[in-house]
């Protein structure tokens, strides 16, 4: 029988390849990569966490490829032409640096900065290469197509968890091969959280998510109200039912989140109500009325968890603020360095835990744990300025391209859902998949912007001199 390790090998040669006849197939190997990683660590005797690089350093062959054939999108196109979120950028890169100089001095190990460059940078790098990626449409279409094609049915396999995770040890937590697995004790019993394929339930709930919302907008772009749209609708209903299995309700939350937001953008930017939000609505009733028609079985215990997402928000923004305020005084209000809280400084032979704590565990906790007030400050200033760019080109493509509008206003909802649960909840958002995942809808909002942007200034241009010809006529 052939070694996990072996596999993993012959794999990576294969992507490399690849990348190195077109790197655009390349990066779509990568969607590969970040289930096979989990699933060979599961097939390898006491899951080797070495596994859960494998994607990031796939990735970053990518990018290196892309760069070295100047394919990259620039610089400059990160502030998308203002001078206020350019400055803003730059403090940002200047407080990240500052702030990986502070952890190598004071941890004494390459590792915990590296860590840190990946956490902050890496969605960065990503949505560069995802600009240089998605130039033309066509390839935007091919990575959600590739996306859905593989994680639509790697997210279902939770289901199959529930069925035969004692018989079949990939379809496991990978967390019961270490002696560590996940137990909810919630509405008066015990509940395991399904992971599929993937290395636990947070993952799986992530990317069926992402599924969920890339469905989602697709189904809004389709014309026909049944044939067009009923597919999709089943497969979300599916893929919601698989995030209830995983027992980890924030992307439940996030999933609503996003639904609220991709309305309310598509009627404050289109000016009433449309065909589009209305199919919104009808995807929320319906999930209200699964949650209210479950029945007495296993499953309708997760469903009745996952409808409890909103009961204890007060809780958890309680919770959030406390581990701020004890962040800013673990880091002394200065930070104790970017990648100090990062899971895998275990590996430089910190034990974290003793100078982190709790703070970490939610977003805004370990933004000022590590960077310090400076650099929570900078970075509110960052996406309060990114939102207001953003803003203002979405208003000028809702004028031109419903399409590429629908297109833009849902990745701008998902990037805003993930970042609301980011700041209760950051566990999650320490997997290098999810970033990579993120850092590429990023890319994709940016890259959709730039093409409602092109196209609004063609129709001017175009108008311009239709009307010059007839004055001089």
């Amino acid at each position: 029988m052939v070694s996990a390790p072996l596999i993993a090998v012959i794999l990576t040669a294969m992507v490399a390849l690849l990348t190195l006849g077109n790197w655009r197939y390349g990066l779509l190997c990568i969607i590969v990569i970040g289930v096979m990683q989990d699933v060979l660590r599961k097939l390898t005797p006491e899951a080797p966490p070495f596994y859960i690089v494998w994607s990031m350093l796939a990735f970053g062959f990518v990018a290196a490829v892309a760069l070295g054939r100047n394919a990259l999108g620039s610089l400059r196109e990160l502030w998308m032409g203002d001078d206020t979120l350019k400055v803003a950028f730059y403090l940002y890169f200047l407080v990240v640096i500052v702030q990986c100089l502070h952890s190598l001095l004071r941890w004494e190990s390459p590792l915990v900065p590296l860590f840190g460059l990946i956490f902050y940078l890496g969605p960065v790098v990503a949505l560069l290469v995802v600009i240089g990626f998605a130039k033309q449409e066509i390839w935007l279409n091919r990575f959600i197509g590739t996306y859905l094609l593989i994680m639509v049915p790697v997210c279902l396999t939770v289901y199959l968890s529930l069925l035969f995770k004692d018989s079949v040890p990939v379809l496991r937590d990978v967390g019961s091969f270490l002696g560590n697995q996940l137990v909810i004790y919630d509405v008066g019993t015990v509940l395991y959280s399904y992971p599929g394929l993937l290395r636990v339930g947070e993952i799986a709930a992530f990317h069926a998510a992402v599924c969920c919302a890339f469905l989602s907008m697709l189904m809004l772009g389709k014309t026909g109200w049944l044939r067009g749209r009923l597919w999709y609708a089943l497969l979300i209903i599916a893929l919601v039912g698989a995030i209830a299995l995983t027992g980890r309700r924030k992307m439940l939350m996030a999933l609503c989140i996003f639904w609220v937001l991709q309305f309310y953008f598509l009627t404050a930017l289109r000016g009433g109500a449309s065909r589009q939000a209305v199919v919104i609505l009808v995807l929320g009733l319906v999930f209200s009325v699964a949650i209210g028609l479950a029945g007495e079985s296993e499953t309708s215990l997760y469903l009745q968890r996952g409808s409890t997402v909103f009961s204890g928000m007060d809780e958890r923004v309680s919770t959030a603020i406390n581990l701020f305020l004890s962040a800013i005084d673990r880091s002394s209000g200065v930070g104790l360095g970017a990648g100090i809280a990062a899971q895998g400084a275990r590996f430089a032979g910190i034990d974290n835990s003793l100078f982190v704590g709790g703070s970490s565990e939610s977003g805004i906790g370990l933004l000022v744990v590590e960077l310090g007030i400076p650099g929570f400050i900078i970075i509110v200033w960052l996406l309060f300025n990114l939102a207001r760019v953003v803003v203002a080109k979405l208003k000028a493509v809702a004028r031109i391209d419903d399409h590429l509008l629908l297109y833009a206003v849902s990745f701008a909802a998902l990037l805003l859902a993930n970042m609301a649960t980011f700041s209760v909840a950051t566990q999650l958002y320490g997997d290098y998949f999810v970033l990579i995942t993120l850092g590429v809808v990023a890319g994709m909002l940016y890259s959709t912007i730039n093409r409602g942007i092109r196209k609004r200034a063609l129709y001017i241009a175009i108008l311009a001199q239709v009307s010059a010809r007839r004055t001089s006529d």
